[in-house]
């Protein structure tokens, strides 16, 4: 999203888009890709936020409402 325009709160979008057959999901800012571009530490911490959004589908708490 561009920050620079208005854009819908994430639950609106979210009900906006599960009307049309889609859903929200989180990403990540990085592309698995480049994670070798990133400090050891911050791979890392990609790799485990990777996990919970892709695997566990766990979200961070006050995510979506």
């Amino acid at each position: 999203m561009n920050p620079d325009y208005p854009h819908p709160h994430d639950r609106q979008l979210a009900d906006l888009l599960d009307r049309s057959g889609y859903q929200l999901r989180p990403r990540l800012p990085v592309y698995p890709q480049y994670d070798g571009w990133l400090s050891g530490w911050l791979q890392e911490a990609i790799a485990v936020w990777r996990e919970k959004i892709t695997v566990d589908r766990s979200l961070p708490s006050g995510l979506y409402g």
